[in-house]
C-alpha cells in the first residue's frame, strides 16, 4: 500500500514547487531523522533480491559523495510507529533539473527499513540509486555526533547550485588544484558503502550487493569506447575503421559474448547493457541507419553515441507499461518465453540486438510493440498482414546477430486494455536481405559514428 506521501506525489503531481512541505509533515534536521543503521539497510537489500524486486537499475554512479551534495529539502512525518522521509534528490547526469523526490519508510518500533522508492525516476521503477542514495545519507546522518546547534536538513542540495555553464565545463577546470584526500577523508566517504559489505550474511550475492562491491563486469571490455579507446592508443596517423573492426573480432570472443547476453537479462535496468549498447547500432535503429543519408551531424548519428536524447513517445511508454501484459497474453499461444539480454557477433562488432523475449525451446525470437492508435497500428503490420518496412529491418538484424531463424512479432492492438487482442506475425529469417542490411548498416557506422568517435578520444 503506497504511504501518505507516494499518494500525495504520485495524484496529479500535486508537489509541484520544489521546498513545499507535505500536509502534516515537518522540516528535517539532525534532532527529528530517524534511526537508520547499517544493519537495517543490509535487511533491507537482502529483501530487494526477492524475485518480485528484482528489477532493480543499480549504477556504479550512485556513490556517497554524489548522495552527500545531492541531497536537499528533507521533510518527515510521524504515525503509528511509522516514520515517512522525503527528500530531493538532484540528478547527476542533470543537475539543472528538478529534483527527483525519494521517500523512505521506517518502522521505528521495529527499527526496519519498510521501503525507500524514487518517485521520479520512471526507468527504475521505484528501485533506482537515487533511493539507495538518500537511504546511505540518513545513514550517515544517524552516525554523526551531536552539537550544540541544530542542523537544518530543509534546504537545497549542494549539487542544484551548480549552473548550466558550469556542469559543462571540464572537471579540471572546475578543479584547478585537487588538494588529495586525506586517509580520514576518504574513510568517511567509503564507511558506509564498506560497512554495509563488511555486515552482510557470508555468501550474499545479487544487484545491489554487486554495486556496493565496485565489481566490473568482465563484459565491459567490449563497449566501443573501451575497444576504441585501446584501439587508438598505438595508431599512428589517420585510424582505419577496417583494421578497428578486425580489432574488435579478435577481442569479441564468443565466450565473452554469451556472457554478455546472460548479464544484460534485465536490458535497461542493466549498466552493463547500457554500456555494451553505448556507440552500436542497434535493431530498432537498422532501417534508419541503412538508409541514412551519411550526414554525420544526423541526430541519428547523435542518438547512437548518446548524444542526443531520445524522445519517449506515447507507444514507447505505453509499451512499458503493458510490455508484461501482453507477454502474458502471448504466452497463452507460444507458451513460455525466457527473458534475454543483449546479443553481440564477433562477425559485426558494432551492432547489437535486443529481443524482448526467446521461446522456451530457444528457437525462436519474440519482439512485443503496443501502438496507441488503429492508424500508428498499421506503422507495425501492414493491410495485407506484412510486418511494415522498418520493423521487418529491426526483425531481420535480431535474428542475424541472435542466429535465430523465425520471429514472433507481436503487436498489440491499440483496445488491447480491454480486449487482449495480439496480432502476431511469424516472419522467418531472409539471409540475403539481412546481409545487406548488415553491410548498409556497417557502412553507416564507418562513415558517420567512428568519425565522430575518433575526434572525440583523440582530442
Amino acid at each position: 500500500m503506497a504511504t501518505p506521501a507516494q499518494n500525495y506525489a504520485l495524484q496529479g503531481k500535486q508537489l509541484v514547487k520544489v521546498g513545499q512541505l507535505l500536509p502534516g509533515f515537518s522540516k528535517a534536521d539532525d534532532r527529528n531523522l530517524p534511526k537508520v543503521d547499517l544493519y537495517m539497510i543490509v535487511d533491507f537489500f537482502q529483501e530487494l533480491r526477492h524475485p518480485a524486486m528484482k528489477h532493480v537499475k543499480m549504477q556504479r554512479s550512485a556513490g556517497v559523495d554524489y548522495g552527500t551534495d545531492a541531497v536537499g529539502y528533507v521533510q518527515l512525518r510521524r504515525a503509528d510507529g511509522i516514520c515517512e522521509v522525503v527528500g530531493r534528490i538532484t540528478p547527476e547526469h542533470k543537475v539543472s533539473s528538478k529534483p527527483y523526490r525519494v521517500v523512505v519508510k521506517i518502522d521505528e518500533t521495529s527499527e526496519k527499513v519498510v521501503d525507500a522508492k524514487c518517485m521520479d525516476c520512471a526507468a527504475a521503477e521505484g528501485y533506482c540509486k537515487h533511493a539507495v542514495a538518500f537511504l546511505g545519507w540518513l545513514q550517515r546522518r544517524s552516525m554523526e555526533k551531536s552539537v550544540t546547534s541544530t542542523t537544518s536538513y530543509w534546504k537545497k542540495a549542494r549539487l542544484s547550485n551548480v549552473t548550466v555553464e558550469t556542469k559543462t565545463t571540464a572537471l579540471e577546470t572546475l578543479r584547478p588544484n585537487p588538494r588529495k584526500k586525506t586517509k580520514t577523508e576518504y574513510n568517511a566517504s567509503s564507511s558506509f558503502l564498506t560497512a554495509v559489505l563488511e555486515n552482510a550474511p557470508e555468501g550474499i550475492t545479487g544487484l545491489i550487493f554487486d554495486h556496493l562491491a565496485f565489481k566490473p563486469h568482465k563484459g565491459e571490455e567490449l563497449g566501443i569506447d573501451r575497444l576504441l579507446q585501446d584501439f587508438l592508443k598505438d595508431q599512428i596517423g589517420e585510424p582505419d575503421c577496417d583494421q578497428f573492426l578486425l580489432y574488435c573480432k579478435q577481442k569479441m570472443t564468443d565466450e565473452l559474448c554469451d556472457l554478455i547476453n546472460k548479464g544484460t537479462v534485465l536490458q535497461a535496468k542493466s549498466p552493463l547493457w547500457h554500456a555494451v549498447r553505448f556507440s552500436r547500432v542497434t535493431a530498432s535503429k537498422a532501417y534508419d541507419a541503412a538508409h541514412s543519408s551519411g550526414n554525420i551531424n544526423s541526430s541519428l548519428v547523435m542518438s547512437v553515441i548518446g548524444a542526443a536524447r531520445l524522445k519517449d513517445t506515447d507507444a514507447m511508454k505505453r509499451g512499458r507499461k503493458l510490455e508484461h501484459s501482453v507477454l502474458n497474453e502471448v504466452r497463452s499461444q507460444l507458451g513460455k518465453i525466457n527473458p534475454t539480454g543483449i546479443f553481440l557477433t564477433p562477425r559485426y562488432p558494432v551492432m547489437g540486438a535486443s529481443p524482448d523475449g526467446i521461446t522456451e525451446d530457444g528457437q525462436s525470437i519474440v519482439e512485443v510493440k503496443c501502438p496507441t492508435t488503429q492508424k500508428n497500428f498499421r506503422k507495425y503490420v501492414k493491410n495485407d498482414g506484412c510486418v511494415a518496412a522498418k520493423h521487418l529491418a529491426q526483425v531481420q538484424m535480431l535474428m542475424h546477430i541472435a542466429n535465430r531463424k523465425q520471429v514472433y512479432f507481436c503487436v498489440a492492438h491499440p483496445d488491447f486494455e480491454l480486449t487482449k487482442n495480439v496480432k502476431i506475425v511469424k516472419v522467418m529469417y531472409d539471409p540475403v536481405y539481412s546481409e545487406d542490411l548488415m553491410l548498409k548498416c556497417q557502412n553507416f557506422w564507418e562513415k558517420t559514428v567512428f568519425l565522430e568517435l575518433c575526434r572525440v578520444y583523440s582530442n
